[in-house]
């Protein structure tokens, strides 16, 4: 797995990490050290500082420096509670990172977008963090469709879509797109009661689109290419209920999206600023309560282990990672079947560094001003960047699904070959200009999913919605995919936790009480 060198890339990576928040160590003058070392009474390496056993607890420990952590940690110091954030990487960010490149060349490996309906919007305001928008006229992007390119043309859905489609084929997809907007309205206002909508649970987008949409096989490729980028995974692997939530922004008319001046990944370091205690480098291995209702976390660090107590715990980590940790009480088995039945999507991007240009545009050559949705291996194909000094530029792609996956298969040198082909079989001229290739991938299931069965108002995802005796769980797994879903999540979280110790809820003393409230046996739960 090829990560980032620090959130803007490396090169920033030994100059804008030196404010970050770094594990206290006790440091002694140069010639003090030595005159120790040689009597034998010191070690020349820094060592991290013991914490005390009886110490009395931080207010809340978050696990995980991604977006569901950061932001659930500035929203608790807002609050006014104590909050030390634990992350396993010497970096903050997860899968948020902009890549900065010799020369000034600048590029997104994650969080490419903000929309307008994200929390980080209001987020980035409240850090005086600048922001660069743009108004779409849809949330829609020129398509690919039987090698031939579609542009979003006009000021209007209806105005893109007649210059590819009949008006037949038009009139049908537009009657699905309204009947797929009236079933989200049934989804927020009634959820699983109405039985339709506990019908779209059940099936994969893919069979309600065939079965009840009839649209030509265009009009299918051209919704195919707009849900299967958003979700990360084949159509078919996603449960209906699960994409009508999840892109529920791509039914509107009209949207906004945001970028942050100097990359998205300054947004992930300005949360990490605002924090008055983040931790690099420091795994967390196991999470136990005590008897005081209190949670000991465990976590190592350059080789040793310490721990910290807090009254809450949050786990902002990947799904795949909360069984891993060591927990005790240990999860219930409706906690395991929860995380354990969950899809997972794949991302991998793809800078093209572009050399020069020698020639002016050919006909017939990509359009390095739009974005461009794909089929095969190219994925979405993003604007370029601006050109550096020397006229070099970055071409963007994200590679979704199992196109993505295969990174992890196959020879990487093998999957960059194919992906050059394809580009060369679009446009031979611009491969000519590729001069390097940077890839970045995440842990197979990083991107968390909901396989038909599944969907974000069962009650699977209800119980992680709910606090585990002290200890909370955040992340899009409990709310839905993507970055607008882990900083909902980190909201939702951090209020749930700032009421609760305003209220001095004590958590139930035993650990077997926990593992029984959170069947519902008994009553007890935070709330």
């Amino acid at each position: 797995m090829q990560e980032p060198a620090s959130p803007l890339g490396p090169a920033a990576s030994s100059s804008r990490r030196r404010d970050a928040r770094i594990p206290t160590v006790r440091r002694r003058r140069p010639a003090l050290l030595l005159l120790l070392f040689l009597l034998g009474l010191a070690r020349p390496e820094a060592t991290v500082a013991a914490a005390d056993p009886d110490a009395d607890p931080v207010d809340v420990v978050v696990v995980g420096a991604g977006v569901a952590g950061l932001v659930t940690a500035w929203e608790l110091e807002r609050q006014g509670l104590e909050t030390v954030v634990l992350e396993a990487r010497p970096v903050v960010g997860g899968r948020a990172a902009t890549m900065e490149y010799e020369g000034g060349l600048r590029a997104e490996a994650g969080l490419q977008e903000i929309w307008h309906d994200s929390p980080l919007v209001r987020i980035a305001g409240a850090l005086g963090l600048a922001l660069e928008t743009e108004a779409a006229p849809t949330a829609w992007s020129s398509v690919e469709i039987d090698e031939r390119v579609f542009p979003l043309v006009g000021t209007s859905l209806r105005a893109h879509l007649d210059s590819f489609l009949s008006v037949p084929e038009r009139e049908r997809l537009e009657a699905w797109l309204a009947h797929a907007r009236e079933r989200l309205a049934r989804a927020k206002s009634v959820g699983l009661a109405d039985p339709e909508v506990a019908a779209l649970q059940a099936i994969s987008l893919a069979d309600w689109v065939q079965r009840d949409a009839m649209l030509s096989p265009r009009a299918e490729s051209w919704l195919r290419l707009h849900v299967e980028c958003e979700l990360a995974a084949g159509w078919e692997e996603v449960s209906a209920l699960y994409a009508l939530l999840d892109l529920a922004f791509l039914l509107g008319e009209s949207q906004t999206y945001h970028s942050v001046v100097g990359g998205n990944g300054r947004l992930l370091e300005a949360l990490a600023r605002a924090s008055r205690d983040v931790r690099l480098s420091a795994r967390v291995t196991a999470v136990r309560v005590e008897a005081d209702g209190a949670a000991r976390v465990h976590y190592e660090q350059n080789g040793r282990v310490a721990s910290i107590r807090a009254r809450r715990v949050v786990l902002a980590i990947p799904f795949y990672r909360v069984s891993q940790l060591q927990l005790e009480p240990a999860l219930t088995p409706e906690h395991e079947a929860a995380l354990g039945s969950l899809g997972f999507g794949q991302y991998a991007t793809v800078h093209l560094v572009l050399g020069p240009d020698p020639t002016p545009a050919t006909q017939g050559g990509l359009d390095l001003s739009d974005v461009l949705l794909t089929p095969g291996p190219l994925g979405v194909i993003y604007s370029a960047s601006e050109p550096a000094g020397d006229g070099r530029r970055i071409v963007s792609l994200l590679v979704h699904g199992a196109q993505a996956r295969a990174f992890h298969a196959a020879s990487r040198t093998a999957r960059i070959d194919a992906l050059l082909d394809a580009l060369a079989h679009r446009d031979p001229a611009l491969r000519e200009r590729v001069v390097e290739t940077h890839v970045y991938t995440y842990h197979p299931a990083a991107i968390a999913t909901w396989r038909p069965g599944r969907s974000p108002l069962d009650a699977g995802s209800e119980l992680l919605r709910r606090a585990y005796g002290p200890i909370h769980f955040a992340g899009d797994y409990t709310e839905g995919g993507h970055s607008d879903g882990a900083a909902k999540s980190g909201l939702r979280v951090a209020a749930a936790i700032a009421r609760a110790l305003r209220e001095d809820v004590v958590a139930p003393s035993s650990p077997g009480r926990d593992a029984a409230d959170a069947r519902g046996v008994a009553a007890g739960p935070v709330r």
